[in-house]
This record gives structure tokens, sequence and C-alpha cells, in this order.
């Protein structure tokens, strides 16, 4: 679904994939997410794949931005 690219399909799609993630990450219940997404910014993924990961973690920041994340879990964001 993120393949899509009707783009605001993928606007509603990544904030719900963020949101979802910015309850269970914290709670180390989906610990490959940040993982997941940082890779999915790879020059070697297509296009859309690349711009929906980083809009999902960009919402994903934005809903984070009152809890605290890991070192290493920011340095998968950046």
């Amino acid at each position: 679904m993120l393949n899509s690219e009707d783009e605001s399909r993928l606007k509603y799609l990544a904030l719900c994939i963020a949101a979802i993630a910015s309850v269970e990450v914290p709670l180390g219940l989906w610990n490959d997410f940040l993982q997941i997404y940082s890779d999915a910014t790879a020059v070697t993924c297509s296009a859309a794949i690349r711009y929906a990961a980083i809009q999902t973690l960009g919402y994903f920041s934005e809903f984070m931005e009152s809890k605290p994340l890991h070192f290493d879990q920011l340095g998968l964001i950046l």
C-alpha cells in the first residue's frame, strides 16, 4: 500500500502507521519499525517507497515530540 502513487492515500497511511508506532515503539512492542523505515529510505528503494518512509518517519517524529527515545532510535530517524 505504501508503494502507491496517490499522495493523499500515502499521507493517511503514513499518519496511521506513525500513530500506531508512536504508541508501540516506546513500549518496546514494535522494535523493527525504525530499522525497517530507515532502510526504506535507501537509494536502492523506489522513489515512492522512499517518499512514504520519509513521510512516515516525519509524522512519527512529530508524535514522539514529548516522548523520550533512545539514542540509537534517534540515529535511525535522522
